[in-house]
Order: C-alpha cells, then structure tokens, then sequence
C-alpha cells in the first residue's frame, strides 16, 4: 500500500505581497506587471487572496514615504543598512500595523515568519522588536510641523516626494498641496465606459450588478459607471467579453470628447498606445469614418488590434509609426482631427499607479515635456486646414501642460486655442478654465488628473 503524500502547502498571500514588494524595491519592473507576475507563479491564489496580495504590495508603496518615516524614527539601525529583503518585511509590517485594522499580533507574526526559520534569532528579534514598537508607538511619531515645513510634512505625513511636494506647495499652496495629495493616497473605484456599439449591447448596469459593490453612475459622463471589489477578474465577465464596457476614468474620456469626432471623419489617434481612447473615439462616431490608431509600440498596437475586435470598432486602422517621424503616409488625405495624448510623466494619476511617484524625479518633466513638443509638431503636420487638434496628457505639471501648449502656439501661427467649455457635459464645465486650458484635478473632481488643450487649424 503506497503512501499518502502530503499535499503541497498553500500559498501565501504575504508571501506573495512581499516578493512583489521586494522586486519592487530592487527597479525589476512596475507594480501591475509584479503583481501579475506573482500571481502567474502561484494559480492557486484563491480571488480574496489576490485581493489580499494587491491590498498589501500596492498599500505599502502608496504610503511609502511615511512608513520609513516612522521606521526611521523607531530603528536603532538607518533604513539603508538593513538588509533589503528584511527592510521589505519591515515595510510590509509597518503599513499594515499603521493603515489597516488587522489584529497587531497577526502582522508581528506574520512578518516574523517571513525572515524563515534558518534566519539567526538576533535578526528575528530585531524584526520582532522593531515592528512591536511600531505597533505601540508608531501613530505618535512627531511629524515635520505642516506650517513650518509643508513640503517635509507632506513627505513624512502623505508620502508625497518631498520634490514634488515643493512644487506643489510653491504652485498651490500648501493647502491646495495637502489636499492633492490625500487625493493621490485615496484607492479609486473602477470607473468603465459603455459602449452601445457591441454586437448585442444591451442595458449594463444590471449585467454588472450582480458581480460588483457600490455600482454607481459616473459623475460626469452620461454611460460612465464606477464600481468596487469585482467578484471574478474584468476581463472575465460576460459583459467585458462581449465587448459592453472598457475600464476607462472619466478624467481620461473628457479626452475624446473634446476631440468631439464626427460620423464620416479621419480621424488620427497619434499616441494611441493599446486603444482605449481609440475605442472612444469609434464609439463617438458611430462606427462611421475612419480612426486610424497610431503608436511607435508594436508590442502595444496588436494588444491595440485584439481591443478593436473585443468592442467591434470596424472603422478602426493601425499605423506603426517611427519616432520622429510624420503620422501621414504617401498618397494619405489629411485627418480632419487629430489627438496626441502625449507619453508623460503620469503624475496626474498616481491614485490609480502609486509606483509612479516613486519612480520619478524632477529631472523627468523637462525631458518629458521636450517629447511632447516634439510628437505635438509631428501630428500637426497631420492634420487639414480647419481641423481640430487636441492634446492631453495625465500630468498636472506646467512644463507637460501650458509651457507645451503655448510653445506649439509660438511655432504654429497657424493655429488658435478654442475654449473647450462647450465642449463638456454640463457638470464638467468648471473644469475649462479662464485661460481657456482644460484641467481635472483628482482633489476637486474626484477623477484622474488631467490637461488638454483644444487647438484649431486656419481653414
């Protein structure tokens, strides 16, 4: 009679939360693709479990910049001399003792397990000992005083890199600032977008309501919906198969709506990346005319190519195109409108990607901005007299914002700004501002924070 064998140990959701910590910390990738990645290695994740990984790798890195406040405050060793796999566990500990409601006992003992058995019992009990004293005292730790120093405080307090706080500070206000960057700390809903022209498309709040918490309609865009805690992946449900809905911020379709695309057009989507604002902009025109989808990623445009067929966007084309060069291809017709929404810094959406803050500087915005510049000259050349050009990115930095858009008006005389007020469903209005710039700002509007200008072109 053989043996029985014992069955292989579960996996460990704080396990997997640290590996994608660690890989993190170490420059390996960005947060989604870790996560993904982590939870390919381990199928057995039950969904509560993946949501329990994401919860705590994501949380960790959002509030980074207090956690090490706090364990600086509290360590006999600096932060930059304990190991790194040991300063992840630590981490890990110390946004879970300081942002969630778990049982302190459970996260010591947890985190302890993590350092392993074999580990030498002085490092165990540092672990031990250190995150003990988080658990007392952690809550207490003196902050850089909010009047005196805004920048530092909102470092230590809102984990807001302390450059970019200064440059929030010196161009809000330290006010303003605070309140954008608790924003910024605010786990968003899942905001999607329907889309009427699917095969069969039919009434969506009811086909996502019994696979979704707090379903609620968008605040801005007639067919947006928002929704919490999805009880199977999206991509999963019949109504994402079939094509019903896109994820999709309302702060991002604003975009398409002030490119405001007319049935029969060409249409040139110039940074089309994988196809979300390309699928808008179908869906805008009724599956009539042509958007022509362009990126400098192969790898992008066929992730673009299988997205169009999801959501049957028939008048949709794909265009690789070469960096620094034109959008227009010999014998084309000019597009009636064109949309550059432009690579940048996405420090409008560090709600939805808490990785990014990270993983800037200051030095980027100018390089960033230079890009832009340049791909918003390139897809100008695109476009017929009298048509409209729209350019947006998720940044809310001037140099990515106005500084670009009043470049590109100095070197193109041919070209005037167009207030984009009309432009916007009713209670999206205020987000044309007097200078005749489109701005969504993550603390007032509760979106994604993002910029466009509308520019036309001299008949």
């Amino acid at each position: 009679m053989s043996a029985k064998r014992t069955p292989p140990p579960r996996p460990d959701p704080l396990a997997a939360a640290l590996e994608v910590l660690e890989r993190f910390q170490a420059g390996k990738g960005l947060l989604d693709r870790l996560t993904d990645d982590s939870f390919a290695r381990r199928p057995d994740l039950t969904r509560n479990e993946r949501s329990l990984v994401t919860a705590l790798s994501a949380g960790a890195v959002r509030h980074l910049g207090r956690v090490d406040f706090v364990l600086s405050a509290l360590s006999s060793t600096p932060l930059a001399k304990i190991q790194p796999r040991v300063l992840s566990i630590l981490r890990l500990g110390v946004f879970q003792l300081l942002f969630t409601d778990r049982p302190a006992p459970l996260v010591v003992d947890g985190c302890v397990r993590q350092v392993g058995a074999k580990a030498p019992a002085w490092l165990t009990g540092f672990v031990n000992g250190l995150l003990r004293a988080v658990a007392r005292k952690g809550r207490d730790v003196a902050l850089p005083d909010f009047g005196r120093e805004p920048a530092a405080h909102l470092a230590a307090a809102l984990s807001c890199p302390e450059w970019l706080a200064q440059r929030r500070v010196a161009r809000l206000g330290p006010e303003e600032a605070r309140r954008l960057c608790e924003a910024d700390n605010r786990v968003p809903g899942i905001t999607t977008r329907e889309n009427p022209l699917a095969p069969g498309f039919s009434d969506l709040a009811p086909l996502l309501a019994d696979h979704v918490q707090d379903l609620v309609p968008g605040r801005y865009v007639p067919g947006a919906w928002s929704f919490s805690r999805p009880d199977a992946p999206l991509d999963e449900l019949e109504a994402h198969r079939k094509g019903f809905f896109t994820v999709q911020d309302e702060g991002s379709q604003f975009v398409s709506l002030l490119l405001s695309p007319l049935p029969g057009e060409r249409i040139l989507d110039a940074c089309a990346g994988m196809g979300v604002k390309t699928g808008h902009l179908v869906q805008l025109m009724g599956n009539r005319g042509t958007v022509v989808g362009a990126d400098v990623d192969a790898g992008k445009l066929r992730v673009l190519e299988r997205e169009m067929a999801r959501i049957g966007a028939a008048i949709a084309a794909i265009r690789l195109v070469q960096p620094g060069t034109g959008f227009l291809l010999p014998g084309d017709e000019p597009f009636h409108r064109v949309l550059v929404d432009a690579p940048c810094s996405g420090l409008g959406a560090l709600r939805r990607h808490p990785d990014a803050k990270w993983l800037k500087s200051g030095a980027d915005i100018p390089r960033q901005a230079q890009n832009q510049a340049e791909i918003l000259s390139q897809a100008a050349g695109a476009l017929a007299p009298g048509g409209t050009l729209v350019y947006a990115v998720c940044s809310l930095e001037p140099e990515e914002n106005e500084e670009v858009a009043a470049g590109f008006l100095r070197a193109h005389p041919e070209f005037s700004l167009a207030d984009p007020a009309s432009l916007l469903p009713d209670p999206a209005r205020d987000m044309a501002g007097p200078d005749g710039f489109f701005r969504a700002w993550p603390h007032v509007h509760g979106t994604d924070g993002f910029f466009a200008a509308v520019f036309r072109r001299r008949p």
